[in-house]
């Protein structure tokens, strides 16, 4: 049986969530798309998923902010950011506000399938 992890993808520009649907189509469940951060809060109080990938730099309410709200009124929502940058200090940002997990965009479609479906089974 496979582990489909339901997911909000919170894209604010690129190809994120079409990579994420044409890719890993079957392994994830993309249940909503968010094209700010305060329209991320809201699929995610609408549609209750498991997992919300982030993106680190959205506009009207950042990644981080977004990620601070989600996680206090959600706390069962996990959430995977991310980013184009791998500095320090923005990981350490992404996981103080509690996110679960940090990528780099330029994975592979399989990593972010891992990652998704650890995150949802709570790893």
């Amino acid at each position: 049986m496979r582990n489909i992890a339901e997911v909000t993808t919170a894209v604010a520009r690129g190809d994120l969530s079409r990579k994420i649907t044409v890719d890993v189509r079957g392994e994830i469940e993309v249940v909503g798309e968010a094209a700010n951060g305060r329209e991320a809060l809201e699929q995610t109080k609408t549609l209750a998923p498991r997992v919300v990938v982030m993106d680190l730099m959205m506009p009207e309410l950042c990644g981080i902010e977004a990620t601070i709200q989600i996680t206090q009124k959600f706390p069962g929502t996990r959430i995977m950011i991310m980013s184009f940058e791998s500095r320090e200090v923005l990981v350490k940002q992404a996981f103080l506000a509690g996110a679960a997990g940090f990528m780099l965009k330029d994975f592979h479609p399989d990593e972010l399938a891992v990652a998704v479906q650890a995150l949802a089974r709570g790893e």
